[in-house]
């Protein structure tokens, strides 16, 4: 039967007494990251890109196993009168919006060569 060994204590007398190197270090670093503005706000955006498009390679990575899953199940069938209805109501806005598009162009050219011209009357 293997002995079990318990590990040693731990030694927080780094941590008690830090000695004054590696505070230097904290303090050169903490100067060096926060008295640059163009290093932390470079430091920041890159973040925020990172962060955004993490936020984005996920949603996609779990939106596309939702739907193999569902796929697999039998579950888009489901949805389908739903997404029919959408696809439906989508398609006669743009329509309807191209329609009047249309006809605003049409009435305004038909506005500005309707209108009468003035005849120059011979002297």
């Amino acid at each position: 039967m293997a002995s079990t060994q318990t590990p040693p204590p731990a030694d927080f007398t780094e941590f008690e007494n830090p000695n004054s190197a590696s505070v230097d270090r904290l303090v050169q670093s903490l100067d060096r990251a926060y008295h640059r503005p163009g290093l932390l706000v470079w430091r920041s955006f890159l973040s925020g890109i990172f962060y955004a498009l993490g936020v984005t390679i996920g949603f996609t990575i779990v939106i596309t196993i939702s739907a193999f899953i569902l796929q697999s199940l039998g579950g888009i069938s489901f949805f389908q009168p739903f997404i029919n209805r959408l696809d439906d109501m989508i398609t006669n806005r743009l329509q309807t919006t191209a329609v009047n598009t249309q006809q605003q162009q049409i009435d305004q050219l038909l506005q500005k060569y309707s209108s009468p011209t003035p005849t120059v009357s011979p002297k």
